[in-house]
């Protein structure tokens, strides 16, 4: 029935989302080091009403609803705020600068934040993935592979499709025989990523998009193709779940920092400025 199927959809919504980035996932490796295709967006905030409203999104924090200046600027609906940075005056009455990864420490860390901003803010997005092009479908193929393939047809047959990937959805539309439109769209949240087997299955640079009881399968036309898209795909999946490849992206970006900051002061020096800094972020989330 339509209640069981909705019950049956949010449980297992519910358990993807929870999931954590798979580091023995090659395609979400693959993901891991593309991160070229990761674009961000910076804005500095200088009062409080901005036009902008985060919501959560598992453990990340989500622009829903954007003024059209921001718009204008570049920022895009279903982005992920992932960088925090603003002065705040300490006890002896110095400037500090405050800096906080709401990617990492999570929604609620960045709750408590709020009230205690000063401004101006400078903010930092990963911008939800924009993706759109034209692939091969080779999904319908599948149910027929064993008949062409005895009759010598080594070549399933492939239909051209127009995926567009925005706003946590991805779009499958093709054009059938009789003129009429078909358009399928995966909502990303709980959704999963794969590479199809080239071998069994006879479709090389393929990979499959699942999403409760829909599946898509699609072909591109060179490996680096595959990479693009997969990557952008599997960032969107990481935004709608709010946690997984995101969240490790930020972390090796932060560790990344640690240690250049760390070579540069020297092991004394260096060692002494991170815990300085780390303090300063725990304290400030901890007052907030």
């Amino acid at each position: 029935s339509d209640t069981m199927k909705e019950q049956w959809l949010s449980s297992l919504s519910d358990l993807i989302s929870s999931s954590s980035f798979d580091a023995s996932d090659p395609l979400q490796g693959a993901a891991l080091e593309s991160t070229r295709f990761f674009k961000t967006f910076e804005t500095v905030i200088k009062e409080d009403s901005v036009g902008l409203i985060l919501e959560r999104a598992g453990n990340f924090a989500v622009a829903t609803v954007i003024s059209d200046f921001l718009q204008r600027k570049g920022l895009r609906c279903g982005s992920i705020l992932s960088h925090v940075e603003y002065e705040k005056t300490n006890e002896f009455g110095q400037r500090q600068l405050v800096t906080s990864l709401p990617v990492i420490t999570g929604f609620d860390s960045f709750a408590r934040l709020v009230p205690v901003l000063s401004y101006p803010v400078k903010l930092r997005f990963v911008l939800s993935p924009l993706k759109v092009g034209w692939l091969l479908n080779p999904s319908r193929a599948f149910g027929r592979l064993r008949f062409m393939l005895a009759q010598g047809n080594k070549r399933p047959f492939l239909e051209k499709v127009y995926v567009q990937l925005s706003n946590g959805n991805l779009s499958v539309s093709s054009l059938k025989r009789d003129g009429n439109s078909c358009k399928i769209v995966l909502d990303l949240h709980a959704a999963s990523i794969r590479l199809v087997d080239s071998i069994s299955r006879c479709i090389h640079n393929s990979f499959e998009i699942s999403s409760g009881v829909n599946a898509v399968t699609l072909k591109a036309q060179s490996y680096e193709e595959v990479q693009e898209w997969t990557s952008s795909i599997a960032l969107a999946i990481s935004m709608a779940n709010g946690d997984g490849l995101l969240a490790e992206v930020e972390k090796r970006k932060a560790r990344s920092l640690r240690t250049k900051e760390a070579d540069e002061l020297g092991p004394w020096f260096g060692a002494n400025s991170l815990s300085s800094r780390a303090g300063q972020v725990t304290e400030d989330n901890n007052h907030a």
